[in-house]
């Protein structure tokens, strides 16, 4: 009787522990037994992963990520972007452990703060940790005094029963990078019905197409004709929340903005895996501190 070398192997039995079959088992096996009545066991067991659900909000003109985690007992935010978005830090007494349970959190303190989107108002009470890699982490205290919801087989977060927003991709071979096709074009901003002015360190907030996704990264740049000259909106990158992006005037002069005014335009932005590194005399475009209404009472977008 001849034997083969086979590489299949065969059923594991109830009185054989599978812990004892390799992976890359090889068994010999008679001639006259077939491949068809065997089991062929992968050589490697995978553990799937999805993407956790987060959507975008605005903080006065910043935008921010929030990644929901329904796990966390208490929401973070990230210390370097806390201190960007200028937001009050106050001393706190709470501790946070990470996910195992024992290595503690490096805390600075506490903040309280409004976010918004889409006409809705979020709060947000967070510890400020260092070590933290997202911008904030929304847990269950915020899900639940905000009144949010999850289903993440749908890719999708219930926001108040009001705003539905989804987030990344239930088909993601569609989003591939090899599937995707991409073109080059400009999309005009128009400014609201109304005339308005946009106040030295204030914002204007304006809607994008729709043929836009409400949610991206848009390069602005300013839309000059014969009828408008101003070097306002500056070359910059600005992030649309919920279809709308916030634009600040960083100049010294207030910026009037005529009803239906054309006064800048926008392109979408691409990623790009291993991009070199920018040369040292580019440096990052900045936009000015957002100055409050009540610190300067006649600075305020009116409608005229």
């Amino acid at each position: 009787m001849s034997r083969v070398r086979q590489s299949y192997c065969t059923e594991v039995g109830d009185s054989e522990s599978e812990d004892n079959v390799d992976n890359e088992q090889v068994s010999f096996l008679n001639d006259n037994v077939g491949p068809s009545k065997l089991r062929v066991v992968s050589a490697l067991r995978r553990v799937s992963t999805k993407q956790s659900p987060y959507f975008k909000a605005f903080y006065k003109h910043f935008p921010l990520e929030l990644t929901l985690d329904t796990g966390a007992e208490v929401s973070m935010i990230k210390a370097s972007s806390a201190d960007y978005i200028g937001v009050t830090i106050k001393k706190s007494n709470h501790s946070a452990l990470q996910a195992d349970g024992v290595t503690p959190l490096n805390i600075v303190g506490e903040c309280h703060f409004t976010l918004s989107r889409d006409g809705i108002e979020l709060q947000l009470e967070a510890l400020v940790v260092n070590d933290l890699d997202v911008d904030i982490l929304a847990g269950i205290p915020f899900m639940s005094s905000n009144d949010i919801a999850i289903f993440p087989s749908k890719h999708k977060i219930v926001i108040r029963d009001k705003v539905t927003v989804m987030y990344g991709s239930p088909n993601e071979e569609l989003n591939s990078s090899n599937t995707r096709v991409r073109r080059t074009q400009a999309f005009l901003i128009r400014a609201p019905s109304a005339s308005s002015v946009v106040w030295p360190g204030c914002y204007g907030e304006y809607d994008i197409p729709s043929e836009i996704e409400s949610d991206c990264i848009l390069a602005v740049e300013p839309h000059t004709d014969a009828s408008r000259t101003k070097d306002w909106p500056s070359p910059q990158i600005a992030q649309s929340v919920a279809g709308k992006i916030r634009i600040v005037n960083n100049t010294s002069v207030p910026q009037f903005i005529q009803r239906n005014e054309h006064f800048c335009r926008v392109r979408l932005t691409t990623t790009i895996d291993n991009a070199p590194e920018a040369p040292d005399n580019i440096r990052d475009i900045k936009t000015t501190n957002y100055i409050d209404s009540h610190i300067l009472p006649n600075f305020s977008n009116k409608s005229l």
